[in-house]
């Protein structure tokens, strides 16, 4: 039961990446173009899987903010090693269930 929970909380940490990685990808667009930039927050609630279009503005917040091209580009690289770490959690957990599926067997 417990790993279940886990596997989900790194699930739903993997889809507010996902959706943080592609407003920084928009904002290092937005900043070469002078367009505007923003920032997404989410409420404790959010869950890609049954998010739908009319309640997506109860659970994401984007706020317009200035950023630079550094900060930017910081940003992806956090983005991209927080991804991985969660990805490794989940690879050393489906290797631990294999490990007791051979063992039982």
């Amino acid at each position: 039961m417990e790993v279940e929970l886990i596997l989900n909380e790194v699930s739903k940490a993997l889809d507010k990446i996902s959706v943080e990685s592609r407003v920084n990808a928009y904002n290092l667009l937005a900043q070469r173009a002078n367009k505007p930039q923003f920032s997404v927050s989410f409420n404790e609630s959010f869950n890609l899987e049954t998010l739908s279009a009319s309640s997506l503005e109860n659970h994401v917040v984007l706020k317009e903010e200035d950023y630079s091209i550094d900060e930017l580009l910081l940003n992806a690289i956090d983005l991209s090693s927080q991804q991985g770490k969660l990805i490794s959690v989940t690879n050393a957990r489906l290797q631990l269930e294999r490990m007791v599926i051979k063992g039982s067997a």
